[in-house]
């Protein structure tokens, strides 16, 4: 097997982890790399800077598939960042919910599930 290949096995099982999901590897046409309970995800490592079209189209393809909204996530080889793509109403859709859930904990208080407290903190503590 080769390196590239290796790297990119890695990349999917470091997403499924970041995501709560499962890798399902290369099982066929349609299957994305990556299903977690509500989404899934196309994991790209290595490839140039820019994600492809064709990244895209095969997420799309596993959304209908499985019949849950697609990422891809992509990460430069050598870079600890990555990037993530998506359909933008789902990006919306995010939104809605975060401000959503910023309203409620306003409302009471701050009364809310600690979980939900600490993801809207990583929020604020993201780069702009």
């Amino acid at each position: 097997m080769t390196a590239a290949r290796n790297r990119g096995k890695s990349w999917e099982r470091r997403c499924a982890e970041l995501f709560g999901g499962q890798r399902l590897g290369a099982t066929g046409l349609a299957t994305p790399d990556v299903e977690t309970p509500h989404l899934v995800i196309e994991a790209k490592r290595g490839y140039e800077a820019s994600v492809r079209g064709a990244w895209i189209e095969q997420a799309r393809k596993a959304s209908r598939k499985y019949g849950k909204p697609w990422l891809v996530v992509h990460a430069r080889k050598g870079s600890p960042l990555s990037t993530t793509t998506m359909d933008t109403r789902l990006a919306l859709a995010m939104l809605d919910v975060i401000a959503e859930a910023r309203r409620v904990i306003d409302v009471d208080h701050g009364v809310c599930h600690p979980d939900l407290l600490r993801a809207l903190a990583r929020l604020d503590e993201q780069p702009q």
